[in-house]
C-alpha cells in the first residue's frame, strides 16, 4: 500500500511511526521537518514525529552554502562537488499516484535519498565553525572566510601577537586579530587588513597576518562526532558546551546569547531601506538606554566633517546622470549586532525620502477612520512598503537635502552600543558620510527638478480608494527587480566562466518573464520623459 492511500485512511504502519517518532534515529534531507509535520498531520498520530534535520540548514551553520534556502541540488554542488541530475518532466508528472512506478521514478526518488545521506555524511567532517570570542587564546584553532563569510580560504590560529597594539606596522584594533596561517585553501584571496595582499604574497606557511575579527571563526567539531570544542578564551568553560541532543548546528539565538560581545559582519543599510523591506516592530518595549556617545569617534566625525561647507545655492545641473539613492545607502557598512542600526537607518531613510504633503494627509485622514485608530508612524514601522504604494515620495533639493543627512550622521554616528560599548560609525564609515555629504552638495542624489518619478496605477478599494503609485526611481522598479536578488541566484567561486554566463542568461530570461507584465507602464513613462527632454 502507498503512503498517499495510507494517509487518505489516515493510518501509518504502527512500526513506522515509532521509527518517525523516535529522536535517536535521524532523518535528514531537505526540508525534512515539514515533510514530517505533514506525514503526523496526515495519520493524525498524538506523538510528534522528530528527529529531522534539514541540510541546507545544516550546510549553512557549516559556511558551506550561505543561504538555508539551498537547494538539493546546489548542495550537492557545493558540498559533493557533484551534479544532482534529475528529470524535471519526473518531478512535475502526476504518475506518481500510480499503483507502480516506473523505473525513471524509483530512479528520481532513488538519487534524492542517496544524495542526502551522501550530503549528510560529509557535513559531519566539517568542524562547526563559532565566532572569536573577545580575548582568545594564543593558540586558538581558528578558521578564516572571505569577504562575505560564505567561502573558507585558511586555516591557522591565534597568534601569541595578538595582544601587542600592532603587527607588521598595521595597527591592530578592536576589530581586528593577528593570526597564524597554517594551510592555504585559496591563495589569491586578498586581505585588505594587511596591505591589500594575497594570501600567496606571504609566502609559505606558517606566516602571520592581521584580519578582520569578522572574518574569524572558531572550529568547533560537529557534536555528533562526539568531539570536544577548540579552546575559547580566558575565565571561559567548555563545560556544556557539545550538546547531547541530535540537533547539528547551533541557532541564531543559541549563537547571540553565547557570543553577544562579538562584533559582527558589517553589512550595508540598503536592506532596511528597500521599499519592499519592513522594518518588524518589537510588540514588547525594549529597556531603555542611555545615549553615549564615544570621545574618539565624535572627534573624529567632527574632524571629518568640519570641512563639510553647507550648501547655501543650487549647484549648476552638469548631468541627468545620478547616483542611484539605495546605492547611497549600501555605502554604509554597519554592524549587525549594533543596537542603533536599525533607528539610525530610518533616520537616515526619513531624512532623504520627504513624503507627499497630499498624499501623507489623504493617508493620515484615512489611518484616523480605523478602528483602532492608525497613526501615520506606526503605519510607518508595521508596513512600510504598504504605505509608499500610496505616498509619492521626492529627495529635496541640495541646499535641504544637505543639513538633514549630516545631521543624522552627526546625531548618531558616535552613539555607543549598549552591549559591545563600540560606536556606530568606525573610520571607513566616517569617511563614506563625508562622500554621500560630497555627493549630495554636488547635487547627485537629488531628484531632477520637474521631472515626475511616479505615475499613478490604480486605487486601493480596500483602503478608501486611496491612489496606488508606481515609482521609476531607479532601484525602486526597473533596477531593483534585478539587483535584489542577483546575488543569491548567482554562484560566487569554484565555477568555469561559461557556468557563470548561462547562469546570467537563465536569471535574465526569468526576470524578463516575470517583469513583461509591467513593460507596458514602464516604455509609456520613459516615453514621457523622453519627450520632456525633446521639447
Amino acid at each position: 500500500m502507498k503512503v498517499g492511500q495510507m494517509l487518505a485512511e489516515k493510518s501509518l504502519p504502527h512500526q513506522l511511526k515509532l521509527l518517525l517518532a523516535n529522536p535517536s534515529i535521524l532523518k535528514v534531507g531537505r526540508l525534512v521537518n515539514a515533510d514530517l509535520q505533514y506525514l503526523q498531520k496526515g495519520c493524525q498520530s498524538r506523538t510528534a514525529f522528530v528527529g529531522g534535520i534539514d541540510l541546507a540548514k545544516f550546510a549553512k551553520d557549516c559556511q558551506m552554502v550561505s543561504t538555508a534556502r539551498a537547494s538539493l541540488a546546489d548542495l550537492c554542488a557545493s558540498v559533493l562537488g557533484k551534479q544532482l541530475d534529475k528529470n524535471t518532466s519526473e518531478q512535475v508528472s502526476s504518475a506518481w499516484e500510480n499503483d507502480n512506478l516506473t523505473d525513471k521514478q524509483v530512479q528520481y526518488a532513488s538519487k534524492d535519498a542517496y544524495a542526502s545521506l551522501c550530503i549528510y555524511e560529509q557535513l559531519i567532517k566539517i568542524p562547526l565553525p563559532r565566532p572569536l570570542p573577545a580575548k582568545p587564546i594564543p593558540g586558538t584553532p581558528v578558521l578564516l572566510f572571505n569577504n562575505d563569510q560564505t567561502h573558507l580560504i585558511a586555516q591557522g590560529s591565534v597568534s601569541v601577537q595578538q595582544c601587542d597594539h600592532s603587527f607588521d606596522g598595521i595597527n591592530v584594533t578592536a576589530t581586528r586579530a593577528v593570526i597564524e596561517v597554517h594551510k592555504v585553501l585559496v591563495p589569491g584571496a586578498i586581505i585588505g587588513t594587511h596591505r591589500k595582499q594575497s594570501l600567496e604574497d606571504f609566502g609559505t606557511t606558517p606566516f602571520h597576518l592581521v584580519c578582520l575579527r569578522s572574518h574569524l571563526q572558531m572550529v568547533v567539531s560537529s557534536p555528533l562526532s562526539g568531539s570536544s570544542v577548540a579552546p575559547t578564551c580566558e575565565g571561559q568553560s567548555n563545560a556544556g558546551e557539545v550538546r547531547a541532543e541530535s540537533s547539528v548546528a547551533f541557532t541564531p539565538s543559541e549563537m547571540e546569547s553565547q557570543a553577544a560581545d562579538i562584533e559582527l559582519d558589517d553589512v550595508g543599510i540598503g536592506a532596511l531601506i528597500f521599499d519592499t523591506i519592513d522594518i518588524p516592530l518589537d510588540p514588547t518595549p525594549s529597556v531603555s538606554h542611555p545615549r553615549i556617545s564615544d570621545a574618539a569617534s565624535e572627534a573624529e566625525g567632527h574632524e571629518m566633517l568640519a570641512t563639510e561647507s553647507t550648501c547655501s545655492s543650487p549647484p549648476p545641473i552638469h548631468s541627468r546622470v545620478l547616483k542611484d539613492p539605495f546605492h547611497v545607502f549600501n555605502m554604509l557598512y554597519i554592524s549587525r549586532s549594533h543596537g542603533l542600526r536599525v533607528e539610525f537607518s530610518q533616520a537616515l531613510r526619513d531624512a532623504i525620502f520627504i513624503p507627499d504633503k497630499e498624499d501623507k494627509q489623504h493617508i493620515i485622514a484615512w489611518g484616523s477612520a480605523q478602528n483602532p485608530p492608525r497613526s501615520w508612524d506606526d503605519m510607518l514601522r508595521r508596513n512600510a512598503s504598504w504605505l509608499w504604494k500610496h505616498c509619492k515620495r521626492t529627495i529635496p533639493p541640495p541646499e535641504q537635502l544637505h543639513p538633514l543627512v549630516a545631521n543624522v550622521f552627526r546625531t548618531y554616528g558616535a552613539l555607543k552600543d549598549a552591549k559591545t560599548a563600540l560606536p556606530l560609525f568606525n573610520s571607513a564609515a566616517w569617511k563614506t558620510a563625508k562622500n554621500i555629504l560630497n555627493l549630495i552638495k554636488d547635487g547627485y542624489l537629488s531628484d531632477p527638478p520637474g521631472i515626475p518619478l511616479y505615475y499613478q496605477i490604480g486605487v486601493d478599494n480596500k483602503a478608501g480608494g486611496l491612489p496606488l503609485f508606481c515609482c521609476i526611481r531607479g532601484t525602486n522598479l526597473t533596477e531593483g527587480g534585478v539587483h535584489t536578488h542577483l546575488h543569491s541566484r548567482l554562484p560566487t567561486s569554484g565555477v568555469s566562466v561559461r557556468h557563470l554566463l548561462a547562469s546570467l542568461l537563465d536569471f535574465i530570461l526569468r526576470h524578463n518573464l516575470l517583469a513583461s507584465c509591467l513593460l507596458y507602464h514602464s516604455f509609456y513613462s520613459l516615453t514621457f520623459i523622453i519627450g520632456w527632454h525633446i521639447q
